[in-house]
């Protein structure tokens, strides 16, 4: 969840989330949806809309200040544990208790990639400061990293290279697969 000097987002298990003013201890807001249960709130773009992850599997946003539906996004099989915008406020990165990890764009609402992180509820998620990696933790006591940045092969094949084992290839392998340096 994100918080801002003036204000905070929170979700509740009664059906609505609750735009807070921080300063004041009163709430500004309250987005309602009758008969779901939310787990996690964030703000959107600007601090301008609000994100709210349902038990039911879907994400809704509304406008900060209207309160009107802005969209839905839906495509988890499970509950959404967490939200979260991605640091150019392009993306929203959302996790569920499938352990499914769903990256959204977060201006048309559809899914741009999946990734089945865990086998386990995957209960946060959080983007890397450049947006590059999206982090997430689960009950199965594993944390995940996933590369979703645009990368060039040579950025790629750097980051695999530091973030996962790769074993060096035999003699035999090179040469079936043509891979310089060959073995002699």
């Amino acid at each position: 969840m994100k918080i801002i000097p003036s204000s905070e987002a929170t979700s509740a298990f009664s059906g609505f989330t609750t735009l807070w003013d921080m300063e004041t201890k009163q709430a500004v807001r309250v987005y309602p949806m009758p008969g779901e249960v939310f787990l996690d709130a964030a703000f959107g773009p600007g601090d301008e809309s609000v994100l709210a992850a349902t038990v039911s599997g879907m994400i809704v946003q509304w406008d900060r200040e209207t309160g009107s539906e802005i969209n839905r996004f839906m495509g988890h099989d499970g509950g959404v544990w967490s939200v979260t915008l991605s640091p150019d406020e392009n993306q929203i990165a959302s996790s569920d208790d499938t352990g499914t990890i769903i990256l959204w764009d977060l201006e048309n609402g559809t899914e741009l990639r999946r990734h089945n992180a865990h086998n386990a509820l995957s209960f946060q998620v959080a983007f890397s400061p450049d947006g590059a990696t999206v982090y997430s933790v689960s009950a199965d006591e594993t944390l995940a990293a996933w590369q979703v940045g645009d990368l060039s092969l040579s950025a790629l094949l750097s980051w695999v290279e530091n973030n996962r084992y790769m074993r060096e290839l035999t003699c035999g392998e090179r040469a079936q697969y043509d891979i310089e340096p060959l073995c002699y």
